[in-house]
């Protein structure tokens, strides 16, 4: 799990993907990472330094909001949009919330995992995944300059109760909106750029832009 000397305190979490706290432990556990190699701290400070005491980060403008997609006046964070990038929780996932339990904290949530479901966007009957997309692209353009893109990374889990392709599903969701489908490019795999998280991740799901 490590090369070189110990440049953290504390077992990392992969940068990509967000284990449950549970889970991480008892994969540490089970790989032999709860006893800590020994590390000077000085030393490790010493490292890590330089990069944050260099200079802050420039300024960038940008605000968060914990808020239903569907319903949210977007342009109560700016706006008009040109751009949206958005990837919109992929078809047959029901653990969306307890998957997101870090932003969802960071955001202002409950610091522990919540295995409920309420409010969130039905992912398990193709009919109202489907309806719940449309309703937010619809409230999306809404706050959008004319003329404005879209860009979505979509996908369907290999475990999804229908199965589907995910360009023909996704289309179904843009039906009756104001977007009209322009180009579909494949994603790939979520391997992509994930070498950390194939330590936890299974069966992997195909997506596309």
């Amino acid at each position: 799990m490590r090369k070189g000397a110990p440049s953290y305190l504390s077992n990392q979490m992969p940068r990509t993907f967000a284990p449950k706290p549970g889970y991480a432990v008892r994969f540490w556990r089970k790989k032999g990472l709860c006893s800590p190699p020994r590390a000077s701290v000085l030393d490790l400070v010493a490292c890590k330094a330089p990069c944050y005491l260099e200079g802050l980060p420039p300024p960038t403008q940008g605000r968060v909001a914990l808020a239903d997609s569907r319903q949210f006046d977007l342009l109560e964070l700016g706006g008009p949009y040109t751009w949206v990038v958005t990837s919109p929780p992929y078809f047959g996932m029901r653990t969306y919330v307890p998957d997101q339990w870090l932003r969802h904290w960071f955001t202002g949530g409950n610091p522990e995992v919540q295995y409920g479901y309420r409010g969130q966007l039905a992912t398990a009957a193709l009919d109202s995944f489907v309806q719940g997309l449309r309703q937010v692209w619809t409230n999306v353009a809404k706050a959008c300059a004319p003329g404005a893109r879209l860009v979505v990374r979509f996908g369907v889990l290999p475990s999804a109760p229908i199965k589907c392709r995910p360009e023909d599903l996704f289309r179904e969701t843009l039906r009756g909106t104001p977007w009209q489908l322009q180009e579909v490019r494949p994603a790939g795999t979520a391997a992509w750029g994930r070498r950390q998280a194939l330590q936890f991740l299974g069966e992997k799901a195909k997506a596309l832009w």
